[in-house]
């Protein structure tokens, strides 16, 4: 028998056929290198993707690094979502953590060498498991807008921490996150302790202790 000979139309089907895929690649290619371009050049669009990534990623530390992306973008830019932010972070350290009762407060570093911190006038102490009963505060002579010293233990820092904390010179004012094992006459000793630079001006100060205090009582009440 003959050899068999394909159409003119069907050589040529095949021939043309990897070619029509090429420009599709191309334009695929130049889709996907634009989408990185403006996700690299805008920075609305990188906050919102950022954003999204601290709320939606299967880790803290996924979440954490994205939150330090924001923090690297800047105020005034990310403070819509900076108490989020703030809460968020000292959440998911809360949920990692349990045993003890939570304290956040509002205070100023009195000696950063020694891990000082004195809470700021007119702001409570604020255990999340449950309020401090009256008693221990009349038991240990502590009465609203007093300083009384809460000694800080030193820890390792990770990106985000360092990021949050600011540069702990005397006076500055900081959110504070830790935990209670004990009252004791000289104060509160704290573990596992975070803080955040909060300054007396800040315009969302108010807003990030209240959106920290919530988050972190409700998921300490989880544990």
């Amino acid at each position: 028998m003959g050899r068999y000979t394909p159409f003119v139309g069907e050589a040529t089907s095949e021939r043309r056929g990897p070619r029509l895929w090429r420009p599709a690649f191309a334009l695929l290619g130049l889709l996907v290198l634009g989408a990185v371009a403006i996700l690299a050049t805008s920075r609305s669009v990188r906050i919102r993707y950022f954003s999204f990534r601290m709320r939606a990623a299967a880790t803290h530390h996924e979440r954490s690094w994205a939150r330090l992306d924001l923090l690297k973008i800047g105020r005034p830019a990310i403070d819509d979502v900076f108490p989020e932010l703030v809460a968020g972070e000292l959440g998911d350290s809360v949920a990692q953590i349990c045993s003890f009762p939570w304290v956040v407060f509002v205070g100023h570093i009195q000696d950063p060498s020694e891990g000082l911190v004195t809470p700021a006038t007119q702001v409570d102490v604020f255990v999340v498991d449950e309020p401090i009963p009256n008693e221990a505060l009349e038991d240990l002579h502590i009465r609203k807008g007093d300083h009384v010293p809460v000694h800080v233990p030193r820890r390792s820092r990770a990106p985000i921490d360092a990021a949050l904390s600011g540069d702990g010179k005397p006076g500055k004012s900081v959110l504070v996150l830790g935990q209670v094992p004990e009252l004791w006459t000289h104060g509160m000793y704290l573990y596992h302790v975070m803080t955040v630079e909060l300054p007396d001006e800040e315009p969302l100060r108010a807003r990030v202790v209240r959106e920290t205090r919530e988050l972190v009582s409700e998921v300490s009440s989880r544990r």
